[in-house]
């Protein structure tokens, strides 16, 4: 299938994500020092999942998977 990428903030949509169970998926690309201030914040929404990560250093993006 077709793979599209959409920016939303789950504020906008918490009421029907609620409704429904549903979840945004979210990728992180990037997983240097300031990824650190965004992941606790990601990690903890409850419309959010975070299914991938990725860094152009492996050990990086390893780290970083292993916090969620």
């Amino acid at each position: 299938g077709k793979s599209r990428v959409t920016t939303i903030t789950p504020s906008a949509y918490a009421e029907k994500f609620e409704s429904e169970g549903k979840k945004v998926k979210v990728a992180v690309i990037g997983c240097g020092s300031v990824s650190t201030q965004y992941f606790p914040h990601i990690s903890k929404c409850p419309y959010v999942e975070i299914v991938a990560c990725c860094d152009i250093k492996p050990d990086r993006a390893q780290k970083a998977a292993k916090t969620i």
